[in-house]
């Protein structure tokens, strides 16, 4: 089995990411790597720096993931800040700040990027989802209790709370990097 470290230190991802890794032969190695995340409006610019410094931290090729949300009736907030806003907002926050909304659409952007030192691939999804009207599930995370990426309109802490997977995007992501790494990578002997 070949072995790749991923910079991280959410369990969550970690466990996520090791059931498509499994499958592949692939053994993650989660590392949580003192690298610190720049701030910008475009959240791929983020997650590409972040996975250079990964890099740079770790001396090996790395993986990260990254999640952003944008909401379009708020010309895409939060974006790429939403860790930083999710520390302030509790789920009533989002509720009151949706609450005359026309349009409660959010839209999940999940990316998986991977860099070697030369060779920086990118995998990207997105998943839409609607705010609801009351807060559902308790979670760490506010968003997670107001939003559903599901058609029967469970929050994603609802989800989370009974053990399912939360949604597509997520798995999506790192099942086409682990077909890439495995195919292109190990295989291809790069």
């Amino acid at each position: 089995m070949s072995k790749l470290i991923f910079a991280t230190s959410n369990a969550r991802k970690v466990a996520e990411a090791s059931l498509v890794a499994e499958r592949h032969g692939v053994i993650l190695e989660s590392r949580a790597l003192e690298v610190e995340e720049i701030q910008d409006r475009d959240p791929l610019e983020v997650s590409r720096t972040k996975v250079k410094a990964a890099f740079v931290a770790a001396g090996a090729p790395v993986v990260v993931n990254d999640s952003s949300w944008s909401i379009p009736a708020l010309n895409g907030f939060p974006g790429a800040y939403m860790r930083d806003v999710t520390r302030w907002f509790v789920a009533d926050d989002w509720l009151k700040l949706m609450a005359k909304r026309g349009d409660r659409t959010i839209v999940l952007t999940e990316s998986t990027l991977f860099f070697d030192g030369e060779t920086t691939k990118i995998f990207q999804r997105q998943q839409k989802g609607r705010f609801l009207e009351e807060a559902r599930g308790k979670k760490n995370v506010s968003i997670e209790e107001v939003v559903s990426l599901v058609e029967d309109g469970r929050t994603m802490a609802e989800i989370t709370e009974v053990g399912e997977d939360r949604g597509s995007a997520t798995m999506d992501t790192w099942e086409e990097f682990f077909t890439w790494y495995k195919d292109e990578y190990i295989d291809g002997e790069r």
